[in-house]
């Protein structure tokens, strides 16, 4: 038994992988049909609508599934940098992350079951993906002796107030890009175009046309969605501060030429200050504090 816990434990970056891939997936589906509430098909229970339309699938005004969504994909992209980087320390908040998707995972079935009286199949396999993440990230936990988690306030105490401060920025930096990729994805998931308000109405001066241009691309579209995702994520936990960097200061700097020469300034603007805030994080090894990188 003790064998085949320390195997399943070796095996835990690809389970970790699979699973929350899956899991992506399928709160990826959820969400477009929460914003779309285009009829579709519900496999063995025929409670799909029921569920995902009921007033207990937001959270001020925010879908669960979409929540579902950053909750995998969180773990995905810290689980694949923790693998290709060899970084065993890193995979340890996604095992401890999957207390917190089982929690929520238990409430959801109870409000399923015992209020709305109803089965949707699409959300009780996000709950068996989750029991299974939360049952490896247990064994991974158990395997590194790391079920036990730090006590905050010793956590906090290795840290001189000057790096706190700058995890503390690193974190609210990463929440804003998070919150950016939230506030237009029901916009990306309806058809629209979560980039194009700006490139066609928000741009001005020598390179305006151009991003007009390119406003409705889905590609452009794409990319600037995915950016909001990975370097908000990446900011957030403090890890792939090198790609964090790059990512933020290429869209900061884009964003910056689609206002040049800027409209309050002769040549500085707001996402000139990002920039330097990114670049100062990046060189301050801030990542590293109240985050997974390496100091």
């Amino acid at each position: 038994m003790r064998q085949l816990s320390k195997h399943i434990a070796n095996k835990i970056p690809e389970i970790f992988l699979i699973l929350s891939a899956i899991g992506f997936t399928d709160a990826l589906f959820l969400t477009k049909q929460h914003y779309s509430r285009d009829p579709f098909a519900c496999p063995i229970f025929g409670g799909c609508e029921q569920v995902t339309n009921s007033i207990y699938s937001e959270i001020f005004g925010v879908p669960i599934s979409l929540l579902g969504m950053i909750y995998y994909g969180t773990i995905f992209l810290l689980t694949l940098y923790s693998y290709f980087s060899n970084n065993k320390k890193l995979l340890l908040l996604p095992a401890q992350l999957t207390w917190a998707g089982m929690g929520m995972s238990v409430v959801l079935v109870y409000i399923m079951i015992y209020l709305l009286g109803a089965i949707c199949f699409y959300c009780a396999l996000s709950a068996m993906i989750s029991t299974l993440l939360f049952a490896s990230g247990l064994i991974y936990l158990k395997s590194h002796k790391a079920y036990k988690l730090k006590f905050v306030a010793t956590y906090f105490s290795k840290f001189s107030q000057y790096q706190l401060l700058l995890g503390i920025l690193r974190i609210v930096l990463g929440l804003i890009f998070l919150w950016g990729f939230i506030d237009k994805v029901g916009i990306w998931f309806s058809g629209g175009h979560p980039a194009a308000g700006f490139l066609t109405n928000g741009t001005s001066g020598i390179f305006s046309s151009y991003f007009s241009s390119i406003a409705y691309s889905y590609l452009t579209n794409s990319l600037y969605m995915f950016g909001l995702f990975s370097v908000g994520v990446a900011l957030t936990f403090g890890f792939a501060s090198r790609l964090a960097t790059i990512g933020g200061v290429t869209m900061m700097t884009l964003i910056y030429l689609g206002n040049l020469p800027p409209t309050h300034h002769p040549f500085l603007d707001e996402h000139i200050v990002y920039i330097l805030v990114l670049i100062l994080l990046h060189n301050t090894k801030a990542f590293s504090y109240i985050g997974l990188g390496k100091a």
